[in-house]
Formats: C-alpha cells, structure tokens, sequence
C-alpha cells in the first residue's frame, strides 16, 4: 500500500480542506484542489472502485442500504451518471498520517447526501419531484 509519511502532507491536506470549506483558493481552481484532496485520500485508501465495492452493503442510521461512495455530479440533470468523485472531506475529517497509534477516527456521516435526498431517503428523486 502506498501511503504517504509526512506530516508535511498532513497539513497540506488539512490546509486544503479549511480552503475548500471556505470557498479560498489562490490561483488555482477549486476542481484542481478537490481533485487534489481527493488523489491524496485515495493514495492509501483506493481506488475509488474498491471503496464502493467495499461499502455498497451500507447502511444509513434507519436501516437503509445505500452505498455512499457514488460517483455524483450536482450540476447534471442526473447526478448519479456521472464520473466525478465527491471529495472525501464532505464526509470524513481529514486524520494524520499514518493514523497515530489507537487514534480515533471520526465516523463519516451522509450529510453531503442529504443536501440533494433532503428528506433522509434514498428514493428516486423522481418519486417526489416530477419535473
């Protein structure tokens, strides 16, 4: 497994997501820091194939099987056809690395997800909106 070492590279990625939450990029585009925010991520935790084959038996605080490593691009009539990663600090907080000892990790949530499946389902969008 490729992993990086440096804590140098910890606070850049940490830099990266405070820039990122903040809407602040400097001379470069915001698709060019989550993209990458989101090769450093996979570095140690890809491919991206392997993290949805790992989690489509996930399921939500209700019981609901729902994978939430999906390719989604918010700009297309249909998100879900895309090939765009969200970035991995939408849900999961940024850790040192390697993870120091026994460590912590905070949970991911579905927050990201429930900006679009607003009332905490996972549901065609069609079901509800017919337009």
């Amino acid at each position: 497994m490729k992993c990086h070492k440096s804590k140098y590279v910890l606070f850049l990625m940490l830099l990266a997501a405070v820039t990122l939450s903040l809407g602040l990029t400097s001379g470069t585009s915001r698709a060019d820091d989550e993209a990458a925010v989101i090769e450093e991520c996979l570095s140690c935790h890809g491919p991206f194939e392997d993290l949805m084959e790992a989690t489509k038996d996930y399921q939500d605080e209700w019981g609901e099987k729902v994978n939430p490593h999906m390719y989604v691009d918010i700009t297309q009539k249909n998100p879900h056809q895309s090939t765009k990663i969200v970035p991995c600090i939408k849900c999961h907080e940024a850790h040192p690395v390697p993870p120091e000892g026994d460590m912590a990790i905070k949970k991911a949530n579905l927050k990201y997800c429930y900006n679009c499946h607003h009332d905490e389902t996972f549901e065609l969008c069609s079901n509800c909106h017919k337009e």
